[in-house]
């Protein structure tokens, strides 16, 4: 049996006061592969005005998720631009809801890179590529505020 064959569940209605209906989205269970396994994947399908439905993410039988993809090959596959983040907070990794162990961020206190940890400045890479450990504004290519210690290793 050949890949994409499945049954789609389509939402749509009058979308005019003159009665004329149309598609506006749609989520599709097909047949991955055409193979004689019974892998399957999950499409989502959306529209914009004067085109056609679109798958916009998709869940594979592996259980990765695509956006922009309809072949995700990870766990999250975005292919395109993606915001990540909470309008003050950029990317940030934690392992629980209420501890944030680190952030990357843009734009929090500047428009460099920023990292934090414990919810604290830590450095920061600046719009000039400037490096600053302990500080918010390198004024060097490095900048270390602080006490800094080497170690030379035989």
């Amino acid at each position: 049996m050949a890949a994409g064959v499945g049954g789609q569940l389509t939402f749509g209605g009058n979308y005019t006061g003159s009665g004329q209906i149309t598609e506006w989205s749609a989520i599709q269970g097909t047949k991955s592969n055409s193979s004689d396994d019974y892998s399957g994947q999950i499409e989502f399908k959306t529209r914009k005005q004067g085109y056609a439905l679109q798958t916009k993410m998709t869940l594979d039988a592996d259980g990765n998720v695509g956006i922009g993809t309809t072949s995700p090959t990870s766990a999250i596959d975005v292919r395109g631009e993606a915001v990540i983040g909470s309008g003050t907070d950029g990317l940030k990794l934690t392992y629980s809801a209420s501890n944030s162990t680190g952030v990357i961020d843009t734009g929090f206190t500047s428009t460099g890179l920023e990292f934090r940890t414990g919810n604290s400045f830590a450095a920061i890479i600046d719009t000039s590529g400037k490096v600053g450990i302990g500080t918010i504004s390198p004024s060097n290519k490095l900048d270390v505020k602080g006490t800094v210690g080497f170690e030379a290793t035989n």
